[in-house]
């Protein structure tokens, strides 16, 4: 027998067939003795000799066990979003929504002066998903002279006179540290469509952006934390693999850059 029905102060009833994923059996629900219940309604519908229908009982366990897997998996969200390993995809999360306006450098040097925290709002995390983000600065002195900063996830992040406004212009287009050297190699592939990973990094060294100037596609996405430009549109595509420019450009890395690619006969203003 699938079903077990257990009545005393209120009536229960179990399912131990072929549908639940578990070897014990489930508790489908919990009907209480009260007057105009609905489930004590339906409790009749289902079980009474006169007007029983399997394939309504099939219908309500269904029902039943999508409502208790769902709380489960209502549960391990939670659980995984609270953990601390999640940390890190927020600290991704808001190094991603900056990347286009500042530079990777300034954005790590930023984030490192973060303390977040994600706690669960109510006590057992059953009412909703709401999660509270408390966000705590330090007072230190940054290596880039940025100033202490108390702490809001808002474009107010940075005090303007912290922050280098410089602005490059190549092939039509004025843009920022990163995105500058984004643009070059596009370019430069561009027009040699027939460049491999060795002849463009023999080209673009990594030791112009200090550790890696970019790197593999299929690296760059195995990164913990996302200091490569890896979205569709931002993928380099040469003659033997894709490849995932490095975000991480600085004032200081940059010129050396802008300078390499002078040397080059690549053509690049910079705005101050």
């Amino acid at each position: 027998m699938e079903y077990g029905i257990l009545i005393g102060q209120a009536i229960q009833i179990f399912y131990d067939g072929p549908l639940a994923q578990q070897e014990d059996p489930v508790l489908l629900d919990t009907i209480r003795f009260e007057r105009d219940s609905e489930k004590g309604e339906n409790f009749v519908e289902l079980f009474s000799k006169g007007s029983f229908n399997f394939d309504l009982l099939n219908e309500y366990t269904l029902q039943s066990l999508k409502k208790i897997n769902r709380r489960q998996d209502f549960k391990l969200l939670l659980n995984k979003i609270s953990s601390g390993d999640f940390k890190e995809n927020v600290f991704n999360l808001i190094k991603q929504e900056f990347i286009s306006e500042y530079d990777g450098e300034l954005i790590d040097s930023v984030l490192n002066e973060l303390n977040i925290e994600i706690t669960i709002k109510n006590k057992f995390g059953e009412n909703n998903l709401a999660q509270t983000i408390h966000s705590q600065s330090e007072e230190s002195n940054l290596s880039n002279s940025i100033s202490p900063i108390e702490s809001t996830f808002s474009r107010q992040l940075i005090s303007s006179s912290d922050r280098d406004y410089t602005k490059y212009f190549f092939n039509g287009q004025t843009l920022g540290k990163n995105r500058l050297v984004l643009a070059v190699l596009k370019d430069f592939v561009e027009n040699n469509p027939s460049t491999s990973f060795s002849q463009l990094k023999a080209k673009f060294p990594d030791s112009l952006q200090g550790s890696e100037t970019f790197t593999t596609e299929k690296e760059a996405k195995q990164k913990r934390d996302r200091r490569n430009f890896i979205r569709p549109d931002e993928l380099i595509s040469l003659i033997d693999t894709t490849i995932a420019v490095s975000t991480q450009w600085g004032l200081g890395n940059v010129t050396r850059f802008v300078d390499h690619c002078k040397r080059m006969n690549i053509e690049i203003k910079v705005n101050q």
